[in-house]
């Protein structure tokens, strides 16, 4: 609350309403993988995993995939589906969780440590005996989708291919499927008095949320002054300064 002039007393409020649940797809922004004697390359941000050869002897992989899981919430459902480019040997593929910072990670600073982080822990989930040049799912356990409820935002998964050959999904494509709801994020920047009754309020929200501007002189009666907005954060308008009133914006994805 605040009071603009003499006699214009304003309050402000936000005022969300939940959407209700909604299958989402979200791709993965970054991924790699760790060599058994803790080799990282931050060039390759591809998923693979297995076991290839090098000279002068075979090396096992474990990968990873964070994915940007900000905008959702209330989970209750998770597949992973990753895009194979290329299958040396057929096995299974077994998803857990990661200990190892996302800093680190991404970074390439957890060594050996990450390499067996990455394969092993709590289980997520598994697919095997899938070809080349196919599109895999996962359907993901409880723990994962707790994992997912728990995490602030960014969440990984690690990933290890048990098999004598190895796995390589194309980076850019593999995604998470979840059902969950939107989170709405609706912060209100300003309220200013214009010249000739005017006023203006702005405030930040997410792409593609929805917002309507209403206003009450008593808190139970609201009118609605704009609406539903999409993509826009200002509004300006005409009111009668002489009097006290409340603003809301309510907001819903």
């Amino acid at each position: 609350m605040k009071c603009l002039g003499t006699t214009l007393f304003v309050a402000l409020f936000v005022m969300t309403v939940e959407a209700g649940a909604e299958v989402v797809e979200v791709r993965s922004f970054d991924g790699g993988w760790y060599r058994d004697d803790g080799v990282y390359s931050s060039i390759n941000n591809n998923v693979f995993s297995g076991t290839s050869y090098i000279q002068p002897r075979l090396y096992d992989y474990n990968t990873y995939l964070i994915f940007d899981l900000s905008r959702y919430e209330n989970v209750t459902s998770a597949t992973l589906q990753l895009d194979v480019s290329a299958r040396s040997a057929p096995g299974t593929f077994n998803f857990y969780d990661v200990s190892t910072s996302i800093p680190s990670l991404r970074a390439g600073t957890g060594g050996v440590t990450t390499f067996n982080d990455l394969g092993s822990g709590i289980y997520y989930g598994s697919v095997s005996n899938f070809p080349s040049f196919s599109t895999i799912q996962i359907t993901l356990n409880a723990d994962a989708i707790s994992s997912i409820n728990d995490s602030e935002g960014l969440w990984v998964i690690g990933g290890s291919y048990q098999s004598s050959g190895y796995v390589v999904a194309r980076d850019g494509i593999n995604k998470i499927i979840l059902e969950a709801s939107p989170v709405t994020n609706t912060v209100i920047k300003s309220f200013t008095v214009l010249p000739n009754d005017m006023v203006q309020l702005t405030w930040t929200n997410y792409v593609d949320q929805k917002i309507w501007i209403e206003q009450s002189t008593h808190l139970t009666d609201w009118i609605p002054l704009a609406g539903p907005l999409t993509n826009e954060f200002s509004w300006s308008g005409a009111i009668d300064q002489s009097s006290s009133h409340f603003f809301r914006i309510r907001s819903e994805y």
